[in-house]
This record gives structure tokens, sequence and C-alpha cells, in this order.
């Protein structure tokens, strides 16, 4: 696999349970993109988790909170990758859930086009099992045409609605210990064995289900990048040498 596959207008599915690597594969690729496509494309990030320990990993990789102005002109910032929390609050005597607030913020970027959403956990932002939401199933099945693109991550691969896995441009399968999610990995990928279980607790494997539909395995994140010749993004603070 090339990294030419890797195309911002495509759709990413990244699973895995917590701590096994799929929060940092997605910050890898969101910087990759945030720092090598031209204005006006922007990366953002949609955080429903509220997990500081993220928060301050997306800042170190340059991310900015797009609620802020005077946070999006930070020195070390990407201006164009921004992340966005979202919670249920109450406005003007309504009460919007986080669900309502995501598909709405999601819908802004499907509306601006020029955008890679990420989605920080499907559970999060979607309706129902069955339902991924109206702006959601805009993004993904329309996205490609307004030049938006998603990446999105979640642990609970039997949770979320079936087409945002299996009609991904590109499948990323790490660590998962729940007996029916790993029954769902395996239809997606019939030699799926929890990584975790192999000795690799950062291993996973790849398909690129728009190319050639293959499945690689990969130990870790450096040896994906090694095998896709992959230059990794640098952190801001590296590139400027400060």
């Amino acid at each position: 696999m090339a990294i030419a596959n890797l195309s911002p207008h495509d759709r990413y599915a990244i699973v895995g349970k917590t701590g096994v690597g799929k929060t940092q594969e997605a910050i890898v690729l969101a910087s990759f993109f945030a720092q090598g496509l031209p204005a006006p494309w922007e990366v953002w990030w949609i955080d429903t988790k509220g997990v500081e320990d993220d928060i301050k990993t997306l800042r170190s990789w340059g991310f900015c909170n797009g609620s802020s102005d005077k946070d999006m002109q930070r020195p070390g910032g990407l201006r164009n990758a921004l992340y966005f929390m979202i919670s249920g609050s109450t406005v003007d005597g309504v009460y919007y859930d986080t669900v309502t607030l995501a598909q709405a913020k999601m819908q802004e970027a499907y509306n601006r086009r020029n955008v890679i959403v990420v989605v920080d956990e499907y559970t999060q932002v979607c309706p129902s099992e069955q339902n991924p939401g109206y702006a959601l199933r805009d993004i993904f099945t329309r996205g490609r045409g307004r030049n938006v693109g998603l990446i999105g991550l979640t642990q609970e691969p039997v949770r979320i609605p079936r087409m945002l896995l299996s009609q991904a441009s590109h499948l990323a399968l790490f660590s998962v210990t729940h007996t029916p999610d790993i029954k769902r990995l395996k239809e997606l990928c019939p030699t799926y064995v929890p990584p975790i279980k192999q000795g690799d607790r950062y291993g996973f494997y790849w398909s690129h289900e728009d190319g050639s539909a293959q499945w690689a395995y990969y130990q870790n994140q450096k040896k994906w990048a090694e095998g896709l010749n992959f230059a990794m993004p640098t952190k801001p603070k590296e590139r400027s040498g400060s």
C-alpha cells in the first residue's frame, strides 16, 4: 500500500479497546493531513469523551481549541487542526444532548466543505445502533463529493451502525476483548486474532477496502509507517526546532 492511497476524501474506521493505540493512530493520520493539505482544508476533531490526557496529546500535536479564537493563534499550533469539546448543555433553557450537538457540528463541517472530520467515539454521536444520524450519514455517503473526509473511532464495534465499518474506505482493527466484538471484526477480517493475544499490545490489521482490499498485519505503528513508506508527521515544536 502506497502513501498515495491515504486520501483526505476517504472514510477511515479505527477499532480497538482503550489503551491499544487507536487514538494515537488517528492523531497521526489527522496530523499528516493537517500538515500536508493546502488551505482551505481543515481537520476537525470531535471530542465527546472529555479525557484530559487525550486533549493534552492533541495539543502536543498542534491541535487548537476550535471554539477559542485566541487559542487558535497560540505558538506552535497548527492553524488548520482544530478540536471541539462537545457534551450535553443547556442553551436558553433548552437542553441539547451530546448526540444532537455532535451531529450539528458535523453538519457544519459538511456544509463548509474541505474538512476532515475525526469522531473520537462513534457510539457517542450516533442516535442508535442502527442510525448514524443525519449529518454522519451525509458525510459518509456524500462527503467525498464535497471534499469532506472522515476518521471514526470506536471501542465497541457491535454498538455502532454496521455501515460505518462495512462501507469504510480503510479499516484499522486493533485489539478488542469482548466476544461479540471479536466476532464482528472476524466478519470483516476472517484472519483476525486480537493482536494482544499475539503478544503485540499495539498491533493492528489494516485494509484499504477501496483499493487492494487485502489485509496486512502490523506489530505496531512504526511497522505500519515503514510498510507504507510513510513519513510520520512531526509535532509543531519539532518542525520549528523550538
